[in-house]
């Protein structure tokens, strides 16, 4: 019955709906609450970033990923900046460099960094990343920290033969391998020689998980709640790789 209904007129449409009003689109709970939201999400999912459960399953990694005191934060593939001014915010790093392809997501970005107050001069927004670009970057920094989310295109940017000074990086990387088969093996057989390796799986979302105090959204029943949580990704040939280089960099 739910499948013959109108997108906006399924029960955790409008119940995603309601919850955003009652939010205010502030974040609710996870590494950046309290960080207020724009209206839309560019290519995933909204109401998981409000909700502060966007990708839970790396919440554990993030004190370790900024463990070494990093002295730039990159975040290639950025979108509408859920990262990059989070990481601004909750004062994750002096220096953040912010790569996202899409100008319309740019654009949001840049609206994101205005609504939390947060000066163009902090965040240093580029186009695409290509990887020339992106070794320039790591030989500047002896302790970068990475995330990297990019469709696939991890297959040219994550080479150590074109991007030596990753050796020197702690990177969080999602992997895509049903856009290219065989890519996440590949990613760890490159990475394996200068970096300890852990996967991370994917966790399916409980009703618990949605914090909320509106009476109705309480009410609701679980599955509802469950997928007003949902990321839209694939639960199959997908996930994260977490990794951590193996030595020092030298002095």
């Amino acid at each position: 019955m739910n499948r013959l209904l109108p997108h906006a007129l399924r029960p955790a449409e409008l119940a995603a709906a309601r919850y955003l009003k009652w939010s205010r689109h502030v974040v609710q709970t996870g590494p950046f609450q309290g960080l207020r939201y724009v209206d839309r999400a560019c290519g995933s999912a909204l109401v998981p970033k409000i909700a502060g459960t966007y990708e839970k399953e790396l919440h554990p990694i993030f004190p370790l990923l900024l463990a070494d005191n990093p002295d730039v934060f990159v975040d290639v593939g950025a979108a509408e900046g859920y990262y990059a001014v989070g990481a601004a915010v909750a004062g994750w790093c002096e220096r953040i460099v912010a790569f996202e392809i899409d100008p319309e997501a740019r654009a949001v970005l840049a609206e994101l960094m205005a609504l939390n107050h947060v000066p163009p001069s902090r965040i240093d927004l580029r186009a695409g990343c290509t990887a020339p670009e992106l070794e320039a970057l790591m030989a500047c920094y002896r302790r970068p920290a990475m995330i990297m989310d990019v469709e696939g295109y991890e297959a040219l940017l994550l080479d150590p033969l074109r991007v030596p000074h990753l050796s020197s990086a702690r990177i969080l990387l999602e992997y895509h391998d049903f856009v290219l088969g065989g890519l996440r093996d590949e990613i760890v057989r490159r990475m394996s020689g200068t970096h300890a390796i852990k996967e991370i799986e994917q966790e399916p979302r409980r009703a618990g998980d949605l914090v909320c105090s509106d009476p109705l959204i309480r009410l609701l029943p679980d599955g509802i709640r469950r997928r007003m949580l949902s990321e839209q990704r694939p639960f199959s040939n997908h996930g994260w790789l977490w990794m951590t280089p193996l030595s020092n960099p030298p002095a």
